[in-house]
């Protein structure tokens, strides 16, 4: 049987044991979270001195409950699907993917179980390098209405994948985007930038209709044509089109256009529609907050917000999110 003093571990073995730092090893100690059988005498002995079998009860304690973001992140990079983690975030808010905010080393953390993976990467499958949305070669993109000026047929792209797709026209008649143009369809809305400062965005999510002539397609079209390409997301499944936009007045007059803001209304998911005498507006809902702070605090911020993959605003709205949460937690329990 191993004796007392093959049981201690020093805080410089402890710290390696659990993969930490050493200071915050000493964090812990500060806190009584880890408690050292010398905390007394430490000084004589050089270090404190830890029980083993008290350090591996408390690393049980500290392991992750799950798979943070970060570990998501990776994950979907590794299947070549490159999301950032506010879009992460707009997922687990709609429900989409499943996660659950635990308390982990004094921090309100999402966290995700292994056994999800394989759903969430069904979940952004469209979003994979070389998104299906534009084809900035061809000027196409995703659900783009095209009429034929000698035969008034009509047509829409209802798939794009990379330099690849086919269109389907009011015949049900399917046609490679790259025989559109030989073919005799125009575009009716060109793949155009239109410049919006506005921040946020605003999440619809349509049923996809069973043909491509539709009140649902009418409404994207304005959508896009009022936004322009640049300020939109859009990503589509089997049974659904997903679209986030930047904040945008869109030309819909309430007693003349009654059914697309119906639609509007309906399918908005965040964000809200305001009423204005020359059409609607989605709204984010979001608003400015005006601080100022050190420059070193800045400095760190941004290594942060890079390491996390987020743009510094993100990473600032994102700490102050969890900051109120904590605080809320602490006064309900008070």
């Amino acid at each position: 049987m191993e004796n007392e003093s093959q049981q201690d571990m020093t805080t410089k073995e402890v710290a390696k044991y659990l993969g930490l730092q050493m200071q915050t090893i000493h964090g812990y100690v500060r806190k009584k979270r880890l408690v050292p059988w010398n905390y007394n005498t430490w000084k004589i002995d050089g270090t404190y001195l830890f029980n083993r079998t008290e350090v591996e009860k408390f690393k049980k304690e500290i392991e992750k409950p799950g798979l943070t973001t970060t570990d998501i992140l990776e994950y979907l990079k590794q299947k070549n699907i490159f999301v950032s983690e506010a879009t992460l975030n707009t997922k687990i808010r709609s429900n989409e993917i499943s996660a659950e905010m635990l308390k982990y080393r004094n921090k309100d953390i999402y966290f995700f179980k292994e056994n999800d993976l394989e759903s969430i990467v069904n979940v952004f499958k469209n979003h994979k390098k070389g998104i299906r949305f534009i084809n900035k070669k061809r000027g196409y993109y995703l659900f783009q209405p095209f009429i034929n000026k000698t035969t008034g047929e009509k047509a829409r792209i209802l798939k794009m994948d990379g330099p690849d797709g086919f269109a389907l026209t009011t015949f049900e008649k399917s046609i490679a985007i790259t025989e559109l143009k030989n073919q005799g369809f125009e575009p009716q809305i060109k793949l155009e930038k239109v410049k919006n400062n506005k921040k946020g965005f605003i999440l619809l999510k349509f049923p996809k209709p069973d043909r491509i002539q539709s009140k649902i397609y009418d409404v994207i079209d304005i959508i896009i044509k009022e936004s322009g390409t640049n300020n939109i997301k859009l990503d589509s499944t089997e049974h659904e089109i997903n679209i986030e936009v930047k904040p945008v007045l869109l030309p819909l007059i309430q007693r003349e256009n009654v059914e697309e803001i119906e639609l509007i209304n309906c399918n908005i998911f965040d964000g809200e529609v305001v009423n204005r005498p020359n059409g609607i507006v989605l709204n984010s809902k979001l608003t400015s907050f005006l601080a100022y702070g050190p420059v070193k605090l800045k400095e760190v911020v941004k290594k942060f917000a890079k390491k996390e993959n987020l743009t510094i605003e993100e990473f600032v709205i994102k700490s102050l999110e969890e900051a109120v949460v904590r605080r809320e937690k602490l006064t309900k329990s008070q």
